[in-house]
This record gives structure tokens, sequence and C-alpha cells, in this order.
């Protein structure tokens, strides 16, 4: 996947004007978490040293990159996002999940470096970005994990416009209708609405009854959805934690 840059964009060439945005503390992301950088052209990286760390822009317009080598395309419309180094297209971050943080916390610019060549004599630099951890359920030591395809209301205003909030909850078992004999469902509220209900026949029943009871925390994240069959374009993320 390694080359030179053969066709930048199809239509419009690709547009700076979000690399014109100025750095800001809030818009540059930066961390000590590494995320590849595939190089399609090596010479605007030339002149940077290895181990200094530059700035590069993330260009979030489609761009069609061309590998000189191997003469394959990469679509950032198939995910990621191209960078530009002083308004110079050179590679691609093609990370879904970490091109969707970029963009749930509106970061412009993301500081990369490189510390290594890669296939002399073309003496590509081998590029990484530096980032923050994208923690999952496991990482935060979540007791419970679930994955929400469905629009929430509740779980929308909770939310009130941010990508992520933790906030207090409360694992509680629901009324059984009179004469019933199911078993009753199990739900997560916060502020005593419901954000996940379970019934018996889920596969994480037994789980989550086992937590009934319990007051403690949940993580609330909203993601974009990556397949065109998912009708409300994103989905949510739910981790209870103790």
């Amino acid at each position: 996947m390694f080359g030179f840059l053969k066709n930048v964009s199809r239509g419009p060439a690709a547009n700076m004007a979000n690399i014109a945005v100025p750095p800001t503390p809030q818009n540059v992301m930066t961390g000590p978490v590494e995320y590849k950088v595939y190089v399609y052209d090596n010479r605007p990286l030339l002149r940077i040293p290895p181990g200094h760390r530059f700035l590069t822009g993330i260009v979030r317009q489609r761009t069609i990159l061309t590998s000189g080598l191997t003469d394959t395309e990469y679509d950032t419309a198939d995910g990621g996002y191209a960078l530009a180094y002083n308004g110079a297209i050179f590679g691609v971050l093609s990370s879904w999940k970490f091109c969707d943080y970029l963009d749930r916390y509106g970061f412009a610019y993301i500081e990369c470096v490189w510390n290594q060549w890669y296939g002399f004599p073309h003496r590509f630099p081998l590029v990484v970005t530096l980032g923050r951890e994208l923690k999952n359920g496991a990482d935060i030591g979540a007791v419970f994990h679930k994955t929400v395809g469905k629009h929430s209301p509740v779980i929308e205003r909770l939310l009130n416009g941010i990508p992520e909030a933790t906030l207090p909850a409360e694992v509680i078992a629901l009324p059984v209708p009179k004469g019933s004999q199911a078993k009753p469902h199990v739900a997560i509220t916060v502020g005593g609405e419901t954000i996940c209900e379970i019934g018996a026949r889920s596969w994480d029943y037994t789980n989550l009854a086992s937590l009934v009871g319990m007051r403690g925390g949940v993580r609330l994240q909203r993601w974009v959805s990556r397949y065109e069959d998912d009708d409300d374009g994103y989905y949510y993320v739910i981790d209870l934690i103790r």
C-alpha cells in the first residue's frame, strides 16, 4: 500500500479548508497510543527528521489514493481519512473506530511521528499517529455490556448532544403482570428512566438478572454506524460499572 499519490481525488481536488483551521488545544489529538498510517506519497515527509513530532491535518473529504508501487487504490469512502502535512496529502488513517472518535470530539489535527524507514531505496517513513486509548467495557471494569441499535429518546436526552457520558444507574426487576408465570424483565435505569430492558429469552438475561439491586454507574456512548442497512446510522454502547 506504499507508493506515490497519483490521484488525490476524483472530481474537485482535495479541499484543504479543514487544514486551514488554526490548531488549538481543543482540536489537536495527541496521546501515548500509536495508530498506523499508510503512506502513499513520501515526498512531503522527507525533510522531517526521525523522532520529530509533526502536526497533520485531517482531510474528511472523499479522497482516492493510488499506490505508485502496487498501483492499488484506497478510497476513503470505504472508511478512514486522508492526512496532510503542510497541505500535501501523504497517507491515510484507516481505523474507522479511531476516525469515529476524531469526529465525535471535533478534532481537526492529529500529531504524528516516525522512527524508521520502510522499503529502501524508496525511503518511505513508517508513520504512526499519536492518539488516545479507546477503552472498551472490560478496560473500565464493566460488569455488563450491551450494544443497542434502535433509537432511544431517553439515551439521547441523557447524552444531551455529547457522544459519551457516565451517570448513576440502578438495576431493577420490572413488575410481572398479575397471574403471569414469566420471569420478570430486568432493566438498567438512570434517574428512574429505563435505558436498557432485557427479557428472559435474551442470552445476557442471566448476567443482568444477577445484578438486580445494584447501584453503580453506567457509561453511555453514541457511535456512528458503518453499516449501510442501519436505518438510524448510529448505535449506543452501554457499560454498567460497579
